[in-house]
């Protein structure tokens, strides 16, 4: 059978053509017109990448053996614990110590006062002192007739175990004779003055003499006040016979008297009490004072205040106009100005003009920061008690130290307060003392001669501390300038120095060496 045959399909009717769209109009181009200004657009900060680090690869970390409890106490704790025990022993061995035990009640006392004050000058309580003293005489042209050299010699002050005390004295030649004769040799106990004098004559060429000191010093200080201190009334007549009224007379390198004051008599002293000028001004600071220490202490608060330390250049003006000695007290006042002997004869004038017995005394004082010996000059002044107990006591009135001497000195020639006889002439005990070195030429030679004094520091050896502050204003002069040169000193005996200063270092590195101990373990 066939099948029956199918209707064709109808085609699709034709989709309608698309309508044509209008064609846009041409776009019309705007009047240009000048745009506003835009704010520029800043760029927004960006975030700093940090660097990453480069990654480790993670290693195994293997736990540290653990300790066994029972093993004990690690090295380094043994180790602190035996410092700890040592600092400890020291401790109580500075505490129980007999010379220290006065230290540790006074030492808050020290600290709270003296220590802080930056006007605070540190002493030495005591000092071993060794020096060699080179006298060099050179000649010029064919030489010189003669040369008289004269070398003091030092002395135990007082007498027993005082302030300075001489160790040692010699010489590179014997003297030609010894002043004032009393004996073959010197004597560093007789505390009268000795010259040692050296003469040549006639003399060519160079020669050196060499003297060394080995002394003691101590430092000394003098507790009286107002209400201590006695009347001049209680003096001995001993220090009034020697020490008061008017004594050397100004002269000039050839021996010549002169004339400082203008008044028309050339009757000038260094020592000059009884002018009017200086009395004057001493009776004024002096007025209502009743003591002999309220008199000498406004005598010297007024120099202290009113006179000042020449500066170097002054010096050099100052020295040839006064033949290199000591000035006038006039002349100090008029110049206002004067150095350490300048204005110890002003004090000593001053104070002889109320009665109170005074004197010069020359040596060497011993720059601790420079390390050398200064050619020093000072005063010494009689001040009774209460009881009638004579004290004689230093004031050194530039470095302002009053009634107090310091250790860092040592004495070369005492005032002894009048005249003395050198080959059948009369000569000012001080004038003679200066006058070290003359020559004489034009008989068989004409040439001259040259001396040089040097003083070699050899040993400074101080011991102890002593804190103590200026008596007035810190003046100019360089001699003692504050701080402390003596760091090492700690003003306690040498026992509890290594005491504490062992403590000190103990306590420091116990902790540092347990540290690095436990780190290493």
């Amino acid at each position: 059978m066939y099948a029956a045959a199918q209707a064709p399909r109808p085609r699709p009717a034709p989709r309608p053509a698309p309508r044509p769209q209008p064609r846009p109009a041409p776009r019309q181009q705007p009047v240009y017109q000048q745009p506003r200004a835009q704010p520029r657009p800043q760029p927004r900060p960006q975030p700093r990448r940090q660097p990453q680090p480069r990654r480790q690869p993670q290693r195994a970390r293997r736990p540290p053996p653990r300790r066994n409890r029972d093993d004990g106490p690690s090295v380094g704790r043994i180790f602190a614990y035996i410092l700890l025990a040592i600092i400890i022993i020291l401790l109580i061995l500075s505490f129980i110590h007999p010379v220290s035990r006065g230290y540790w009640g006074d030492l808050y006392d020290q600290i709270d006062t003296d220590d802080l004050d930056p006007t605070a000058r540190y002493y030495p309580q005591s000092a071993e002192i060794q020096v060699t003293r080179v006298f060099t005489i050179r000649t010029e042209g064919d030489g010189v007739d003669s040369f008289e050299l004269k070398v003091p010699v030092p002395k135990t002050l007082p007498n027993t175990n005082g302030y300075q005390q001489v160790i040692g004295f010699t010489y590179s030649s014997d003297p030609s004779t010894i002043y004032p004769g009393n004996s073959m040799y010197p004597s560093t106990s007789d505390p009268n003055n000795e010259m040692m004098i050296y003469e040549r004559s006639p003399f060519s060429g160079n020669t050196e003499i060499r003297v060394d000191i080995h002394v003691k010093a101590s430092s000394k200080e003098w507790e009286i006040d107002r209400t201590t201190s006695g009347t001049v009334n209680q003096i001995d007549q001993y220090y009034l016979d020697n020490y008061l009224g008017d004594r050397w007379l100004v002269e000039d390198n050839s021996g010549t008297l002169q004339d400082i004051n203008n008044d028309g008599t050339a009757m000038d002293y260094r020592m000059w009490p009884s002018n009017d000028r200086i009395s004057q001004i001493a009776s004024q600071q002096a007025a209502g004072e009743t003591t002999a220490y309220g008199k000498a202490r406004a005598c010297y608060d007024w120099i202290v205040n009113e006179l000042a330390y020449p500066t170097p250049q002054q010096m050099n003006q100052d020295n040839p106009v006064n033949w290199n000695m000591p000035k006038c007290p006039i002349r100090t006042l008029d110049d206002g100005r004067g150095d350490c002997d300048d204005q110890s004869l002003v004090f000593i004038s001053m104070c002889r003009s109320q009665g109170i017995p005074a004197w010069l005394e020359v040596g060497f004082l011993y720059d601790q920061f420079k390390q050398e010996w200064i050619g020093h000059g000072w005063a010494q002044v009689v001040l009774p008690l209460a009881d009638g107990t004579n004290l004689v006591c230093t004031v050194d009135a530039v470095n302002q130290e009053f009634l107090f001497r310091d250790a860092t000195r040592f004495t070369d020639w005492v005032d002894s307060g009048g005249d003395i006889t050198v080959n059948g002439e009369q000569e000012f005990n001080l004038e003679y003392y200066y006058r070290i070195f003359s020559q004489t030429w034009g008989v068989t030679r004409d040439g001259q001669a040259n001396m040089e004094n040097q003083v070699i520091p050899v040993k400074f050896s101080p011991s102890g501390t002593l804190i103590r502050k200026p008596d007035g204003p810190v003046g100019d002069n360089p001699l003692i300038p504050t701080g402390n040169p003596y760091e090492e000193e700690t003003g306690i005996p040498g026992f509890e120095v290594d005491i504490l200063l062992g403590s000190v270092v103990l306590v420091t590195i116990a902790p540092i060496a347990g540290w690095y101990l436990r780190k290493r373990r």
